[in-house]
């Protein structure tokens, strides 16, 4: 009816084995992505360093030797001191989530089949009848709900690949709660951090 955006967004998500191609049109752009501020760039020759230490700095000073590339071979990961140097391009589609296009956010996998995607995606999916997993069709009956299940290691695996996503995502949380002025939620760190200050004081 008249007003009800809810209504009409569910008219418009129409559960087929074909649906995951009607949503978004792909590209991770502002016009169909579910997460428009998590932009996948394209999977050019770009390389990442992974560091063992706990820094959250993703630079650093110096700067490691790669190996000559050759045209046949792709270059592999190189170990140096304790840093990881690796292309980003061969781990980046399995980062992308099929739905909206962009990194995970907040990532679920399905038990059956292993496949992942957003939380919101994937419960949007749900929500609106689907009954099967997106990527592989996977039967999820009788309720696709308890199939799903929060994949805490590909969020971190994100989260340390691309720092910048989450420090935007927490700056852009922020100023949400901000703008609205509504008290943010504490963190579970800074409440046990904040017990042991107490408990210490």
């Amino acid at each position: 009816g008249n007003g009800d955006d809810d209504d009409d967004d569910d008219e418009e998500f129409k559960p087929s084995s074909s649906w995951k191609r009607k949503r978004g049109g792909g590209g991770g752009g502002a016009g169909g992505a579910a997460h428009p501020h998590l932009q996948v760039p394209p999977p050019h020759s770009s390389s990442l360093s992974l560091s063992a230490s706990h820094s959250s700095a993703s630079h650093h000073p110096h700067p490691h030797p790669h190996p000559p590339q050759s045209r046949d071979h792709p270059p592999g990961p190189v170990v140096s001191g304790g840093t990881i140097d690796f292309p980003l391009s061969p781990v980046h589609s399995r980062l992308i989530c099929t739905l909206c296009m962009g990194y995970f956010r907040d990532p679920y996998t399905i038990a059956e089949c292993l496949h992942t995607f957003c939380k919101s995606c994937l419960f949007f999916a749900f929500r609106s009848g689907f009954r099967r997993c997106p990527e592989c069709e996977t039967s999820l009956e009788p309720d696709p709900f308890k199939e799903a299940l929060s994949d805490r290691t590909m969020q971190t695996l994100v989260d340390k690949i691309f720092p910048h996503l989450k420090e935007k995502d927490d700056r852009d949380e922020r100023e949400f709660y901000a703008r609205r002025g509504i008290r943010m939620k504490r963190d579970h760190s800074e409440v046990e951090e904040n017990a042991a200050k107490t408990e210490a004081g």
